[in-house]
């Protein structure tokens, strides 16, 4: 297996790295673009909701995630939770609620190396459970009969523990001499390994609309939201922790609920 000069090799890298940068780049803007978008056809329709009904308490449960409308490799959340709805004298509804949220950070390549004849490739998993608590406000108009459109914002925090797993894919060059033939092959090695332990923290904020069927004392519906998120990714024990703020307006989540009113 012919050796490729370091030189070349520095040269490779440098504009590989920076290939990527420019890439990595331009979709951080297009993203920042349409969660803009996004955010504001969210809001518009809250703005002209308020309408109230005898009811002034309820209780449900929701489930929603992003699986549905997520890009290849970023991470998926999905939240299942209680929440209690109750209903001021004017026009607003106050939610709170509390629940169990489920993170995965899809496989990501953490490093490749050559060395010798070798090549390595590294790829991670994350996999994180959460408690969730939520806080949210808001208001809904009937549209026909049954079905009234809703829209608010709500405020989502989050902390909990998981574990990493990490995949190892080794190629190397294999020669074969058996006289009077002489050949090579390409030899495959693959290894897996749990850990380390991460603790992760997570705070989200996003207004939403969606809509529900109001019978006389079950409500049925769905909504659709982006969120902006922050997240702590925390290498345990003592590791080194993963800081970031996401906005992704093409990332929905969409939940599906039902409640009960009293």
């Amino acid at each position: 297996m012919r050796e490729i000069p370091n030189d070349h090799k520095k040269s490779v890298v440098k504009f590989s790295r920076k290939g990527a940068k420019d890439t990595q780049s331009t979709q951080s803007s297009c993203r920042f673009l349409n969660g803009i978008m996004i955010w504001v056809l969210l809001l518009l329709p809250a703005t002209a909701f308020g309408q109230v009904d005898s009811f002034r308490n309820s209780i449900g449960f929701f489930g929603e995630t992003n699986a549905l409308f997520t890009g290849y490799g970023e991470p998926i959340m999905k939240t299942f939770a209680l929440q209690y709805i109750r209903k001021s004298k004017k026009v607003l509804q106050y939610k709170v609620g509390i629940g169990y949220g489920g993170y995965e950070q899809p496989p990501y390549a953490l490093m490749d190396s050559i060395y010798g004849d070798t090549a390595e490739s590294r790829s991670v998993i994350k996999y994180i459970d959460l408690g969730i608590i939520s806080l949210g406000v808001e208001a809904q108009r009937q549209f026909y009969r049954k079905l009234h459109f809703f829209g608010g914002i709500e405020l989502r925090a989050g902390y909990g523990n998981g574990t990493t797993e990490t995949s190892i894919i080794k190629e190397y060059n294999v020669v074969y001499n058996i006289p009077p033939y002489r050949w090579h092959e390409t030899g495959v090695d693959f290894s897996y390994s749990r850990g380390p332990n991460v603790t992760m923290t997570y705070v989200g904020f996003t207004p939403y609309f969606g809509l529900k069927l109001e019978f006389k004392r079950i409500t049925l519906g769905t909504s659709f939201m982006s969120y902006v998120y922050y997240t702590k990714i925390k290498k345990e024990p003592k590791g080194y922790a993963d800081n970031s703020v996401e906005f992704d307006g093409g990332n929905i989540t969409q939940q599906l609920f039902v409640r009960y009113k009293f």
